[in-house]
Protein backbone atom coordinates (compact mmCIF):
# COMPACT_ATOMS: atom_id res chain seq x y z
CA UNK A 1 0.00 0.00 0.00
CA UNK A 2 0.91 3.24 -0.60
CA UNK A 3 0.24 6.86 -0.03
CA UNK A 4 -1.64 9.03 -3.28
CA UNK A 5 -0.43 12.05 -2.07
CA UNK A 6 3.20 11.42 -1.22
CA UNK A 7 3.85 13.94 1.29
CA UNK A 8 1.62 11.46 3.81
CA UNK A 9 4.33 9.28 5.53
CA UNK A 10 3.55 5.55 5.86
CA UNK A 11 4.40 5.63 9.44
CA UNK A 12 1.80 8.68 10.34
CA UNK A 13 -1.53 8.65 12.07
CA UNK A 14 -3.11 10.18 8.88
CA UNK A 15 -1.82 6.61 7.08
CA UNK A 16 -2.99 4.21 9.16
CA UNK A 17 -6.14 5.65 9.55
CA UNK A 18 -6.94 5.95 5.89
CA UNK A 19 -4.95 1.98 5.30
CA UNK A 20 -7.55 0.82 8.30
CA UNK A 21 -10.61 2.84 7.17
CA UNK A 22 -9.81 1.08 3.55
CA UNK A 23 -8.85 -2.17 4.46
CA UNK A 24 -12.35 -2.43 6.88
CA UNK A 25 -14.47 -1.26 3.41
CA UNK A 26 -12.46 -4.27 1.43
CA UNK A 27 -13.28 -6.75 3.81
CA UNK A 28 -16.95 -6.03 4.19
CA UNK A 29 -16.91 -6.28 0.50
CA UNK A 30 -15.92 -9.33 0.30
CA UNK A 31 -17.82 -10.48 2.74
CA UNK A 32 -20.49 -9.08 1.20
CA UNK A 33 -19.88 -10.26 -1.93
CA UNK A 34 -18.41 -13.81 -1.32
CA UNK A 35 -19.98 -15.08 2.04
CA UNK A 36 -18.08 -18.36 1.70
CA UNK A 37 -14.97 -16.17 2.22
CA UNK A 38 -15.72 -14.13 5.14
CA UNK A 39 -13.44 -15.93 7.34
CA UNK A 40 -10.22 -14.84 5.64
CA UNK A 41 -8.27 -12.60 7.81
CA UNK A 42 -6.40 -9.15 7.00
CA UNK A 43 -3.28 -8.72 8.78
CA UNK A 44 -2.01 -5.20 8.48
CA UNK A 45 0.34 -2.70 10.34
CA UNK A 46 -2.83 -0.68 10.91
CA UNK A 47 -5.62 -3.35 10.28
CA UNK A 48 -5.91 -7.05 11.62
CA UNK A 49 -9.51 -8.83 11.05
CA UNK A 50 -11.41 -8.94 14.73
CA UNK A 51 -9.48 -6.35 16.65
CA UNK A 52 -9.89 -2.68 16.43
CA UNK A 53 -7.69 -0.39 13.92
CA UNK A 54 -4.22 -0.27 15.09
CA UNK A 55 -3.63 3.45 16.36
CA UNK A 56 -0.44 4.92 15.13
CA UNK A 57 0.38 6.77 17.96
CA UNK A 58 0.45 3.23 19.80
CA UNK A 59 2.99 1.73 17.96
CA UNK A 60 4.67 5.16 17.52
CA UNK A 61 4.91 5.06 21.59
CA UNK A 62 6.16 0.78 21.73
CA UNK A 63 8.21 1.21 18.48
CA UNK A 64 9.87 4.15 19.25
CA UNK A 65 9.13 6.10 16.06
CA UNK A 66 10.63 9.58 15.58
CA UNK A 67 8.17 12.56 15.93
CA UNK A 68 10.27 14.48 13.39
CA UNK A 69 10.25 14.13 9.92
CA UNK A 70 12.67 10.91 8.94
CA UNK A 71 15.64 10.73 7.58
CA UNK A 72 15.85 10.74 3.62
CA UNK A 73 15.79 7.35 2.32
CA UNK A 74 19.89 6.31 1.62
CA UNK A 75 20.78 4.17 -1.07
CA UNK A 76 21.98 1.00 -0.69
CA UNK A 77 22.40 0.64 3.14
CA UNK A 78 22.20 -3.19 4.55
CA UNK A 79 21.26 -3.54 8.04
CA UNK A 80 21.39 -7.51 9.70
CA UNK A 81 19.79 -8.10 12.47
CA UNK A 82 19.01 -10.91 14.61
CA UNK A 83 15.98 -11.61 16.28
CA UNK A 84 15.70 -11.40 20.11
CA UNK A 85 12.73 -11.31 22.85
CA UNK A 86 12.93 -7.46 23.44
CA UNK A 87 10.24 -5.40 21.98
CA UNK A 88 12.83 -2.93 20.08
CA UNK A 89 13.97 -5.82 17.96
CA UNK A 90 10.60 -6.83 17.47
CA UNK A 91 9.69 -3.67 16.76
CA UNK A 92 12.41 -3.55 13.98
CA UNK A 93 11.34 -7.10 12.66
CA UNK A 94 7.83 -5.96 12.62
CA UNK A 95 8.18 -3.15 10.76
CA UNK A 96 11.02 -3.80 8.57
CA UNK A 97 9.61 -6.82 6.93
CA UNK A 98 5.88 -5.00 6.20
CA UNK A 99 7.38 -1.60 4.71
CA UNK A 100 9.53 -0.73 2.29
CA UNK A 101 12.72 -0.01 4.31
CA UNK A 102 15.55 -1.97 6.13
CA UNK A 103 15.16 0.21 8.76
CA UNK A 104 12.69 2.55 9.84
CA UNK A 105 14.66 4.34 12.39
CA UNK A 106 16.97 6.14 9.81
CA UNK A 107 14.31 5.51 6.49
CA UNK A 108 11.22 6.34 5.88
CA UNK A 109 9.88 3.72 3.83
CA UNK A 110 7.66 4.22 0.66
CA UNK A 111 5.21 1.37 0.75
CA UNK A 112 3.39 -0.78 3.24
CA UNK A 113 2.97 -4.61 2.52
CA UNK A 114 -0.01 -7.23 4.52
CA UNK A 115 -1.46 -10.19 3.90
CA UNK A 116 -4.72 -11.32 3.05
CA UNK A 117 -5.42 -15.37 4.12
CA UNK A 118 -8.23 -16.63 2.31
CA UNK A 119 -10.01 -19.14 4.56
CA UNK A 120 -13.31 -21.17 3.49
CA UNK A 121 -12.19 -21.26 -0.09
CA UNK A 122 -9.76 -23.59 -2.29
CA UNK A 123 -7.58 -20.60 -3.71
CA UNK A 124 -6.32 -22.51 -5.93
CA UNK A 125 -9.63 -23.97 -6.83
CA UNK A 126 -12.39 -22.44 -9.47
CA UNK A 127 -13.65 -20.44 -6.40
CA UNK A 128 -9.87 -18.87 -5.49
CA UNK A 129 -10.00 -16.93 -9.15
CA UNK A 130 -13.92 -15.60 -7.72
CA UNK A 131 -11.92 -14.51 -4.63
CA UNK A 132 -8.99 -12.87 -6.45
CA UNK A 133 -11.69 -11.14 -8.43
CA UNK A 134 -14.06 -10.22 -5.62
CA UNK A 135 -10.86 -8.83 -3.82
CA UNK A 136 -9.11 -6.96 -6.53
CA UNK A 137 -13.16 -5.58 -7.53
CA UNK A 138 -13.23 -4.24 -3.63
CA UNK A 139 -10.09 -2.59 -3.29
CA UNK A 140 -10.82 -0.63 -7.07
CA UNK A 141 -14.03 0.37 -5.50
CA UNK A 142 -12.85 2.02 -2.31
CA UNK A 143 -9.18 2.83 -3.16
CA UNK A 144 -8.28 6.69 -3.74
Amino acid sequence: LMPKDTSVAILSAPFFQAVAKLLAAVEQDIITNMPEAKESEFNFLPYQTGRQPIPFQALQALCGIPRAEPAPIVEDSTVERQLSSTVSDMCHFMLDTQTSTDNYLLHQPEAMTGTLTALGIEVLGERGFVFLDTVRDAFAKHAP
